[in-house]
């Protein structure tokens, strides 16, 4: 089923199932210790990378090295990675682990693995977004998506993604990122109105809330 999708969905199952054995074999505690510290500011709201990121994103980069593609990395821990290869350049962009802030806490829950490909010029060729916790993934490329259950490379019982066919406020079923408070006080201030006619809100966002808006999980 990956090849269905194109080389560059492949290497994005690869990756994320490579960030899954490799958080599975890390083991929380180790997972949980920190193993670095950032003083940019753009992560003055979670300032640490403990193991679990670091185990993920060094799982990812190296199916990516493996690859001997032409890619440069872009990546929440590492920065850029250039990788020299065969071929035109891509953009590969990875979100290593999402959930850290939960997973250092013990809560098993938003713990997702997502890696997107793009070309030079920033055509999407393809993207994966993997659930850690249940190996549910969402992965689409060649003009064509899936969401199944991963196994090793295997894409098992794949549905085609299928958005919502919602059209109206009224009812449907919100994604909105409102799991720190940095964000929170300001999301209710602008967004209460939205909030406030929606059937539900799901607390969550990045690249596994997309995900959701292409399976048809959520509408908005």
């Amino acid at each position: 089923m990956g090849a269905m999708l194109g080389e560059w969905a492949e290497l994005a199952l690869r990756a994320v199932g490579a960030a899954r054995e490799a958080v599975a074999r890390l083991g929380e505690a180790a997972g949980r210790r920190v193993v670095a510290a950032h003083a940019d500011a753009y992560r003055s709201d979670d300032p640490e990378t403990i193991g679990v990121d670091e185990a993920a994103e060094a799982a990812i980069l190296e199916v990516v090295r493996r690859a001997g593609i032409n890619a440069t990395v872009l990546s929440e821990e590492a920065g850029e990675v250039r990788v020299s290869g065969t071929g035109e350049r891509v953009f590969v962009v990875v979100d290593p682990f999402d959930g850290s802030a939960l997973y250092r806490h013990g809560i098993r829950a938003f713990w997702y693995s997502a890696v997107g490909v793009l070309a030079a010029d920033g055509r999407p060729l393809a993207a994966a977004c993997l659930d850690l916790l249940y190996g549910t993934i969402e992965v689409a490329g060649e003009g064509k998506g899936f969401t199944a259950r991963l196994e090793g490379t295997t894409l098992r019982s794949p549905v085609p993604l299928q958005p919502s066919s919602m059209t109206r406020l009224a009812g449907a079923r919100l994604e909105v990122y409102m799991m720190k408070p940095a964000f929170l006080r300001a999301a209710l201030d602008r967004a209460g109105p939205l909030l406030r006619a929606a059937g539900f809100v799901l607390p969550n966002g990045g690249p596994p809330g997309l995900a959701d808006v292409a399976a048809g999980r959520v509408d908005v």
